[in-house]
């Protein structure tokens, strides 16, 4: 009778080759932040398993969780992003979907479509496979340019979680994608992140991630009372603050990123937690 260790195995191993020959992606804009209360707080989504997010490769089994939002570029008109992400838990095994999406104007949109599976290892330890799929559509302003384009990734996720800590590292096949006008091209590689989030007291947690470029996200959530939470951090060289509101049967969270490439950039979402 096969194992439960060699049972992971194999799942893992089926669906990387499945998703080992990807179609060759023409561009994208960098990906827009998949959540109103990661951007806050700074990042460590890689070790918080709440919510799941473009960064998230482990959701731990809990409660059925949902989050829906929007982006908005302040800077850049007609520039802004719409997401839904949802989490199933299933006895020591957890299932969650993603959608994201970014559009300018009529010239370009991004659709990103994540599918999530964790398992529990140990009492502590848990693993995570998001498998990915990219829809991009550029406006045909020059003939060479291909003017929409679709591809797939994985990314691979390994949680620690304890009553005062979570410890996290993932491998993020798809880092960014970056268009310049005059020529697409693609820029993919690999990310490999750590991160930990500590909880020193059930009203506050602080966190920080590192990618293998040696940069740092790092930031701090506290419970100011029963019914509002207030976020800082800072998010790869950039400054973000939150906070989120517990409404009569859902929280609203909103958060800002300050000074990225494109401006400052706005998020509102509602959860359930």
């Amino acid at each position: 009778m096969m194992s439960r260790f060699s049972a992971i195995r194999l799942f893992f191993l089926s669906a990387f080759l499945l998703v080992s020959f990807p179609a060759v992606a023409s561009a994208s804009f960098e990906m827009s932040p998949v959540s109103g209360v990661v951007p806050g707080r700074g990042g460590w989504s890689v070790a918080s398993a709440d919510h799941l997010t473009r960064d998230a490769c482990v959701l731990t089994p809990a409660r059925s969780t949902f989050e829906v939002g929007a982006s908005n570029y302040y800077s850049v008109s007609g520039l802004n992003g719409q997401y839904f992400s949802a989490q199933f838990p299933f006895s020591s095994a957890s299932f969650g979907f993603l959608y994201s999406s970014l559009k300018f104007r009529s010239v370009y949109r991004e659709n990103v479509f994540s599918a999530l599976f964790s398992r529990a290892i140990t009492k502590n330890l848990f693993a995570g496979l998001k498998i990915n799929y990219y829809g991009i559509g550029v406006s045909q302003f020059e003939e060479d340019i291909k003017t929409s384009e679709g591809f797939s990734d994985f990314d691979f996720g390994i949680l620690y979680k304890s009553k005062f800590f979570n410890l996290g590292i993932s491998d993020l096949s798809l880092n960014s994608k970056e268009v310049v006008f005059s020529k697409i091209f693609e820029k993919d590689e690999n990310s490999f992140n750590a991160g930990i989030v500590f909880k020193p007291a059930d009203i506050a947690r602080l966190g920080v991630d590192c990618d293998r470029n040696g940069s740092l996200s790092a930031g701090i959530e506290i419970e100011v009372a029963e019914a509002l939470k207030t976020e800082m951090g800072l998010r790869k060289n950039m400054f973000t603050m939150g906070f989120s509101v517990r409404l009569p049967f859902c929280w609203m969270n909103f958060s800002t990123v300050m000074n990225n490439e494109m401006g400052n950039a706005y998020f509102i979402s509602v959860s359930n937690e």
